[in-house]
């Protein structure tokens, strides 16, 4: 089972020293495998893009958030996590956001791998009445749905329900993809001059309580021991609509720590020991550790790996290394993770900047080393698309 946050930084969850109250994220992550370096991507659709294919965005083409009013989507010919689990037997449900093609019914979850869904296509939905830009983005199965209710306590019931109605003796694979806290900055009982921090952690509470009971479900259906839990967010908080990443340089659209290293852990009772590890995962690892838990051969097309063997293993280095791009407000952004060596680049209209960090040394990525290391910027530029 995956379980998604939505834009949830690393100044957010109190499991990774956030301030905000998660106590039932903090429940499930302490008897978890909690992955303190665990990076995801800029933003929402190149996440969710990486997770389903093992691939990493650049080599996918998308390098921005598929809009309410675009007519892109993932690659037809691109395999999905869903499609393969669905070959090895498992039953799919994707509950929540989708984020990677809406426009054509090809598409849709549906055409991906997911023999059921329900939630919304697009991104910033409205809470309340499940809009987007004035239409209405609530779906299941591909038809549209016109339902009451809070988002983010909607999808939590859905997939309570997908969970209570299954039949245990086929394999499950439910995607849980809250939208919260993502923007627009809308709380259940939401009181006016509340302010955007107040906002935010109202909306992080729902999707606390909604986790903790999906969780409930699994005990309550004798599943939970049986069941791979993984929580992650799909990229850094975005401090202008109240999101933290702490003490992490940067946030959602940048390829800084704060835009790309998110909460993440790894629940599985009696096969993944709990405490913490600083391996490096990527999200693009999502794919093929899945795969291979279900006994799908590896992809040879696949830029992840299966991680479960490396864990935990202290500050080892990634098998490979991950690459995060992002195209916004007319400035190309690219970076490569070698660790612990982490190149940033940006490309403006006026020229090149690129930037060159020790992530293990200096999290914050205070010290840039371009100068002192230009044979190692050189190299690590040769990497990036």
């Amino acid at each position: 089972m995956l379980v998604i946050a939505d834009d949830l930084g690393y100044g957010d969850a109190g499991f990774c020293g956030g301030d905000l109250a998660t106590p039932r994220l903090d429940a499930l992550a302490a008897e978890s495998l909690v992955l303190d370096r665990f990076y995801a991507a800029p933003m929402c659709t190149p996440a969710r893009a990486q997770l389903m294919t093992g691939k990493h965005a650049v080599h996918l083409g998308i390098y921005q958030n598929f809009k309410p009013d675009s007519r892109a989507g993932l690659a037809p010919g691109e395999t999905t996590l869903a499609a393969r689990l669905s070959e090895a037997g498992y039953r799919t449900a994707l509950v929540g956001k989708w984020h990677l093609g809406h426009a054509r019914k090809g598409q849709r979850p549906g055409a991906r791998g997911f023999d059921t869904s329900y939630g919304h296509l697009a991104g910033w939905i409205d809470y309340f009445t499940h809009e987007v830009e004035g239409r209405l983005d609530w779906h299941r199965d591909g038809e549209r749905l016109d339902e009451t209710g809070y988002a983010t306590d909607l999808i939590a019931a859905e997939a309570v329900r997908v969970i209570e109605e299954h039949d245990a003796r086929q394999p499950l694979f439910l995607v849980v993809a809250f939208n919260a806290p993502h923007a627009p900055l809308q709380a259940p009982g939401d009181e006016a001059g509340r302010g955007p921090r107040r906002t935010y952690a109202a909306m992080v509470e729902s999707l606390d309580r909604g986790v903790g009971e999906v969780a409930r479900a699994l005990e309550v259906a004798g599943l939970a021991d049986e069941t791979l839990l993984w929580f992650l967010s799909d990229n850094g908080a975005n401090p202008k609509y109240g999101g933290s990443n702490g003490e992490l340089a940067g946030g959602k659209y940048t390829c800084r720590e704060g835009g790309v290293r998110v909460p993440s852990f790894l629940r599985w009772p009696g096969r993944i020991e709990p405490g913490r590890t600083s391996t490096f995962v990527g999200v693009v690892d999502l794919a093929p550790t899945l795969e291979a838990q279900a006994g799908q051969p590896p992809r040879s097309e696949a830029d992840g790996v299966d991680v479960l063997g490396t864990l935990p293993a202290g500050d080892r280095p990634a098998a490979r290394p991950l690459l995060f791009a992002v195209d916004r407000d007319k400035v190309r952004r690219r970076a490569v993770l070698r660790p612990p060596w982490k190149l940033i680049e940006e490309r403006r209209d006026d020229g090149v900047t690129r930037r060159l960090f020790d992530v293990l040394a200096d999290p914050r990525e205070e010290r840039d080393l371009a100068e002192e290391r230009a044979g190692l910027v050189a190299e690590l530029a040769e990497l990036l698309p």
